[in-house]
């Protein structure tokens, strides 16, 4: 799976003229795409570098976790840009969803920050998911199963600064791995 090298190959509708504000968000959202696509990659390495001390079943795994992390990290770009919620009252909202157009530029400043830094916790979250895999599917005490778990972006968040802070974290948590709610369409 080849993955998009520039955000607006994402943002198929986005309108060709924007203003200052929009330019610097996609400029805010390139380089976090570019991080996203390094994480990607280094996790597409890990996996074939491991790929004989994990089951048939572990590779299935890694391929569904990375199709699932791909078309979370699609929506997000797309909400962040696209969202028919975070129109402005002056703009009023049109009936027809074809007819979006970008709101970014409607937003304030510190909008449009909360907008990347809620991307930016997304980006964090993958990286824990996907090292979490990594250090699960290569344990021979256990190998990775496909099922959701009840776990919100939240306490993933939580986890990864325990982890951090060098605090002892569920060591249960470490024999199976489960693709995360967030992922699955659960949240």
């Amino acid at each position: 799976m080849e993955i998009a090298g520039n955000v607006r190959d994402f943002l198929v509708g986005m309108k060709e003229n924007i203003n200052p504000i929009e330019e610097e968000i996609l400029c805010d959202l390139q380089q976090l795409h570019e991080l996203f696509s390094q994480n990607m990659t280094g996790f597409d390495e890990q996996v074939s570098q491991n790929a004989l001390n994990m089951s048939p079943e572990a590779r299935i795994v890694a391929h569904q976790l990375r199709v699932r992390i791909y078309q979370d990290w699609r929506s997000k770009l797309m909400e962040c840009v696209f969202s028919s919620e975070l129109r402005t009252p002056n703009r009023g909202h049109r009936e027809d969803t074809c007819q979006r157009s970008s709101v970014i530029g409607h937003f304030s400043e510190t909008t449009c920050k909360a907008l990347v830094n809620s991307i930016k916790d997304r980006l964090a979250l993958y990286k824990v998911v996907t090292d979490h895999y990594i250090h699960v599917s290569t344990q021979t005490k256990g190998r990775p199963i496909l099922t959701p778990m009840m776990l919100s972006p939240t306490s993933l968040h939580q986890r990864m600064m325990e982890q951090a802070k060098g605090l002892n974290v569920n060591e249960a948590a470490d024999i199976n791995f489960v693709i995360p709610d967030f992922l699955c369409g659960f949240s």
